[in-house]
């Protein structure tokens, strides 16, 4: 499936979330990605390494000072062995 119709398909899909990234999301205040990072308990180093990114550009993306493109999610969602949709707030 395209990375485009994965996007098209989260409208009609429930996603599942475990209650620690939800909990990190809402009242850690942090972006899903690095909750879900955290859940793993992998560093950001790690995931870089994973998704094929620097670290540094794990950071902004996490900090939320860059939106990641499609591909980048991609990436992502497979180093944490999760879906898009569950990376997408």
């Amino acid at each position: 499936m395209s990375v485009i119709a994965e996007f098209q398909d989260i409208a009609n899909k429930s996603v599942w979330l475990p209650h620690e990234v939800v909990k990190a999301t809402l009242l850690g205040d942090v972006s899903l990605i690095r909750a879900w990072r955290e859940y793993f308990g992998l560093t950001q180093q790690a995931l870089a390494q994973r998704a094929g990114m620097s670290q540094p550009a794990l950071a902004r993306l996490e900090k939320g000072d860059v939106k990641p493109r499609a591909a980048t999610l991609k990436k992502l969602a497979v180093a944490l062995g999760i879906s898009v949709a569950q990376l997408i707030e």
